[in-house]
């Protein structure tokens, strides 16, 4: 069993509580919109970090990232990309089992098809809804994905499970 702490669009922020959700994760994917290099290395002294360049990640560290990547996780393919309108491959057709996107700032997971979508939403700057991170749980062919909310106020729950998607591999 894999579990993958799963964050985007943080825009040079990474918020406390995300230490919290991610601290038995395996490995981090950011998906884009990170802000800085320093992020990133805030995320790595969580777990590992697999991360790809959002569209407004400039700067020399930004270009040392790929615009995609692909990630086999027992078995399983996983596809990241910033902005899914920007794919240029069809997830159903190229074997690929779940896709990770950011750049909305709204959290969704999608196993209507055959492709598990998961968009944990901003961990900063949440559109239509709460600051959030996802969680992904990958194990004997199957994928779990759950959408956790990070309090907006400091006085509520330090997190919350909002969304939780289960879509077999």
């Amino acid at each position: 069993m894999q579990r993958i702490g799963v964050i985007s669009d943080t825009h040079g922020k990474v918020p406390g509580e995300v230490r919290e959700v991610f601290a038995d994760v395996d490995f981090i994917v950011h998906a884009g919109d990170i802000g800085d290099l320093t992020t990133l290395n805030a995320l790595k002294q969580i777990a590992p970090v697999t991360a790809v360049r959002g569209n407004m990640d400039r700067g020399t560290w930004a270009y040392m990232l790929r615009a995609t990547e692909t990630i086999t996780v027992e078995g399983l393919v996983l596809y990241i990309i910033h902005d899914e309108g920007m794919m240029d491959l069809t997830p159903e057709t190229s074997g690929i089992d779940a896709v990770i996107f950011g750049h909305t700032h709204s959290a969704c997971i999608d196993c209507t098809g055959p492709v598990m979508r998961v968009n944990p939403g901003s961990a900063t700057q949440p559109r239509g809804g709460a600051a959030s991170v996802a969680l992904i749980t990958v194990d004997a062919g199957e994928i779990d994905a759950e959408i956790f909310a990070l309090p907006i106020e400091r006085d509520g729950p330090k997190h919350e499970l909002i969304k939780e998607r289960h879509c077999k591999g």
